[in-house]
């Protein structure tokens, strides 16, 4: 059982020989291709009781904050969703224009039904306060209700338009346990604003 990595041959015994791409390793346990520099991988629970919360943060954190939030309904009320936001608040690190892409959003529901969501939008603008000079506010635009153990999930990238370098270490949501907010009616459910 060999494994090289960088471009050059690796031996699986099931497979035989494949040439393996120059941006991507092998797990030895899964035998699963990832790309090379997996970066960040920093996830973090919290339940308030009401709303189960669970943020991971993936990609290299170099060029964009990406990962995914997912929250659950605990509480035997109803969230409408169209009137939840998310808030991630950032630096700049003097960079002027970004861009949030929203790469899945759904509610899976308690029942087992999937619901794909598709006006799950950011909104980027100023900010003030520790370790944030802006802030990027998801908002869901379609009609839905969290019900008592149904999950909402988006997983996003914000990122300059040019793709160029940041430094998300010194984000305060990054930073911090509570540091993206979640707020249902305009009451922060979850978090705590810089």
């Amino acid at each position: 059982d060999k494994l090289r990595i960088g471009g050059l041959q690796f031996l699986d015994q099931c497979r035989g020989p494949s040439a393996l791409p120059d941006d991507r390793v092998i797990d030895r346990a899964s035998r699963v291709l990832f790309p090379k520099d997996r970066g960040l991988s920093l996830v973090r629970n919290a339940d308030t009781g009401d709303l189960a919360v669970k943020i991971e943060y993936t990609g290299d954190g170099k060029s964009s904050v990406s990962g995914t939030i997912e929250f659950t309904n605990n509480s035997s009320n109803a969230i409408d969703l169209s009137k939840t936001t998310i808030t991630y608040y950032f630096t700049a690190d003097n960079k002027n224009a970004f861009v949030f892409d929203n790469y899945h959003s759904a509610v899976n529901a308690k029942d087992g039904t999937y619901t794909a969501l598709n006006n799950v939008t950011g909104s980027i603008s100023d900010a003030s306060g520790t370790d944030c000079d802006k802030k990027c506010v998801i908002s869901i635009g379609d009609s839905m209700s969290l019900k008592k153990g149904d999950k909402f999930t988006v997983s996003f990238a914000i990122h300059p338009s040019d793709w160029s370098n940041i430094n998300i270490t010194n984000d305060y949501s990054y930073k911090n346990n509570d540091g993206v907010v979640i707020k249902t009616n305009g009451n922060i459910v979850f978090g705590k604003e810089p």
